[in-house]
């Protein structure tokens, strides 16, 4: 088996773990989101989780996803809690709905 095929194996193999495991890692991101979570631990574990999200999904092919969740980031990122758009992110959870985002197709 040549060195390139056997990448294409791994990464098509990690695009299906990828994905397997996306909706309960969305499922989970949304519920923290409509706690609204005030409790800097909360915050951090939100945070960490679309970071997590916006770094990979883009990779394997849901660029809309990582650009959303990657948006969720930087408002996570406020220094205050109390400064955190609650709203927004709100809104930008609302769009991590995974019927809408596994369709979309590969590149956007």
């Amino acid at each position: 088996m040549s060195a390139a095929l056997h990448l294409e194996q791994v990464v098509a193999q990690l695009r299906a773990r990828f994905n397997d495991e996306l909706v309960p890692r969305l499922d989970r991101i949304r519920a923290l989101t409509r706690a609204l979570p005030t409790d800097p631990a909360a915050i951090r574990e939100l945070q960490m989780a679309v970071h997590n999200i916006a770094g990979i999904a883009g990779t394997f092919g849901h660029p809309r996803l990582s650009a959303t969740a990657a948006r969720m980031d930087e408002l996570l990122s406020q220094r205050v809690p109390e400064a955190i758009d609650h709203g927004l992110l709100a809104r930008l959870a609302q769009d991590l709905h995974p019927d809408t985002l596994l369709g979309e197709p590969p590149g956007g």
